[in-house]
């Protein structure tokens, strides 16, 4: 068992106890049994997944697991022999309570139990642990079943997920708080509906039966939004002559913030206005002033890659000459040095796209992991987030993009959404020849900004594409500027040659000209979608083609001019066609924009024909014949 163990987290291996497993039928081995015809060919389903939250100690919360799993093809045989559990920094104990398979050999259950050598443990990151679960003689048709408990010290929220990978017959939950904790319970995901509840003295139970796989779909910032879960915050301590209210309103959760957070902020922001931003004169325009700011608090400090939302020191001074810090102290800072000079600035509470999208219907402090700010300068609106180490504060990371935050001002609710008005560009140049009849060489000019920049930046650094490209292009002369963090734009260049562009037939030649940039699948392949529709930010892809037609060939056919669009030019697509008979080119230009790039699962079958005549007007052939003068 490889083991890495933060000093504030215990794995305790207790005894199984065997006896108290549920007993298991013949019958469940049936993989052809009716109750699985409602899923759509699943490679496992849960036949139950149970569990219970209690309190062993006043401070310390225990939630517990016991899953029985029936693994019906070699997919589900691959993804569920291990099973792993990832468990976050936190102070507590993991206790593995057993776990074992159950096969059915020569008409008679057969068991095996997992025993410590298939247990393994990893720290994968400061006090986040990795525990694998190596289940023995794992085949298909196979059952597999494991209990393990959680328990942690942090007990203001916790939360219970119904909805798996795969599909749930059943899943029952018993909520049993320590007698003096009252909890706000919050359902959410799609199958929410399913959920059946039933209250008892100071706790309760929830069950809910059937329960699809989570389905991924195209276009989902994180499926977990849409995950069926059950959230449990704790909103009051009643105790004899003693009650504390815990967050129980959204001012009460911003005026109890602001409290913890102003104080350290004001005195910091004090003495590092005077020292490091003194020169910065008081009549300088709002927006230079932001930017000054930004820009010099992001060259002093770095942040640390740790997520807080509301987790700052008491010493943001000293934090600040460090040069190092968390996101919610990093921005904490820049809200009030914005404030010291006079310009609108307030904290913001905002979840990261991976953390999954904030509740809006009842204040979940756990919710958030993320501290913003936010300012406004003649009405305008900026969300600044020094975190991200951009210094174009214009332009919000991609982790809040579409995420709504809470602001947080004295007695008041107020969100606020992380929008992008201005469209992220991706422009491609080329011009073709036709070197023989089935060979095309070309050069190639890309600009890529905004997020789209981002987005092939990140790609470049990961470099995790071991696929091979279809077609048979060899690249040369390559080049590439931008790919620094700071710079606003990527530009690439490149010559090609291909054997795959052009096809001879007789005296005909076929040219695939957008071949290498065009989308090569459609998005929306489903007839329904269940989630909305995210595609992040607007986006504009433009592509300008110049095809230099050789003597001896004239056109025969060509592609076709076109224009469609969404209602309300929600998306738009252009394709314009010239033909210069006598500088002998052909050139095409077309233009893609999305407008509005949120739309609900309505519009899925709106968007899967436009994409598909989108995809289909790039496909089209240009056809060139040879001239009758070269026939003779």
């Amino acid at each position: 068992m490889k083991t890495h163990l933060p000093f504030i987290f215990f794995v305790l291996f207790a005894l199984p106890s065997y006896s108290q497993w549920k007993e298991i039928s013949e019958e469940a081995f049936n993989i052809e049994q009716v109750t699985y015809s409602k899923f759509d060919n699943p490679d496992a389903v849960y036949l139950f997944h149970n569990g219970g939250i209690d309190f062993p100690t006043p401070l310390m919360l225990q939630k517990s697991h016991y899953s029985r799993v029936h693994i019906l093809n070699e997919v589900g045989v691959e993804a569920l022999s291990t099973l792993e559990i990832i468990i976050p920094a936190q102070k507590g104990n993991f206790f593995f309570r057993g776990g074992r398979t159950i096969n059915m050999e020569e008409g008679k259950i057969k068991t095996t139990y997992l025993k410590e050598d298939g247990i393994f443990i990893d720290e994968i990151m400061d006090g986040v642990l990795r525990i694998r679960l190596v289940f023995p003689k794992v085949k298909q048709g196979s059952i597999i079943e494991y209990k393990y408990s959680i328990s942690t010290s942090r007990f203001l929220s916790t939360t219970w997920t119904f909805q798996k990978d795969y599909p749930v017959l059943e899943s029952n939950l018993r909520f049993n708080p320590f007698q003096a904790y009252e909890y706000q319970v919050v359902l959410k995901g799609a199958e929410v509906s399913k959920v059946a509840s039933r209250n008892y003295f100071g706790g309760a139970n929830l069950a809910i039966k059937d329960v699809p796989a989570l389905k991924s779909e195209s276009y989902v910032s994180n499926l977990d939004d849409y995950r069926t879960r059950a959230i449990f915050q704790l909103v009051k301590y009643v105790n004899q002559d003693v009650s504390q209210d815990f967050f129980e309103s959204w001012p009460a959760l911003s005026d109890e913030l602001l409290k913890r957070l102003e104080a350290p902020a004001v005195k910091a922001t004090k003495k590092i206005n005077k020292k490091y931003y003194s020169d910065i004169p008081l009549e300088m325009p709002p927006n230079e002033k932001m930017e000054a700011i930004y820009t010099r608090l992001t060259k002093q400090m770095a942040w640390d890659s740790t997520f807080r939302s509301y987790s700052v020191g008491k010493k943001l001074a000293k934090t600040y000459k460090n040069g190092k810090a968390n996101s919610a102290e990093i921005n904490l800072i820049l809200t009030y040095l914005l404030r010291n000079q006079n310009i609108e600035a307030y904290p913001v509470l905002i979840s990261t796209i991976y953390h999954g999208k904030a509740i809006k219907v009842y204040p979940i402090i756990d919710q958030f992991n993320h501290l913003v700010c936010m300012v406004m300068i003649d009405g305008k609106r900026y969300i600044l987030d020094a975190a991200s180490g951009k210094t174009d504060y214009r332009k919000p990371p991609m982790y809040i993009l579409g995420q709504e935050g809470f602001i947080l001002k004295k007695d008041k609710i107020s969100w606020t959404r992380v929008s992008v008005p201005i469209a992220s560009s991706n422009e491609i140049h080329s011009e073709i020849y036709l070197e023989e009849a089935s060979i095309l060489t070309g050069n190639v000019f890309q600009k890529l900004d905004g997020y789209n920049a981002s987005i092939f930046r990140e790609s470049m650094e990961n470099d995790d594409d071991d696929s091979e490209d279809e077609e048979e292009v060899e690249i040369s002369n390559f080049t590439i500027d931008g790919l620094k963090q700071n710079l606003p734009e990527i530009t690439i260049g490149y010559n090609f040659e291909s054997l795959d562009l052009a096809n001879q037939i007789g005296e005909l030649v076929t040219i695939d000209l957008f071949k290498l940039w065009r989308r090569k699948a459609n998005p929306f392949t489903d007839d329904e979608r269940i989630y909305p529709i995210d595609m992040l930010f607007p986006s504009k892809e433009k592509k300008i083609i110049k095809f230099f037609i050789p003597e001896g060939y004239d056109i025969e056919s060509g592609l076709k001019e076109k224009f469609i669009s969404l209602k309300y030019g929600e998306l738009v697509y252009s394709l314009k066609i010239s033909h210069n008979e006598q500088e002998r080119t052909y050139l095409l230009e077309s233009l893609f924009q999305t407008n509005n790039y949120q739309f609900p699962a309505e519009k899925n079958q709106e968007l899967r024909d436009f994409f598909n005549e989108m995809i289909s007007l790039e496909s089209e052939l240009l056809v060139l014949k040879k001239s009758s003068n070269e026939n003779e």
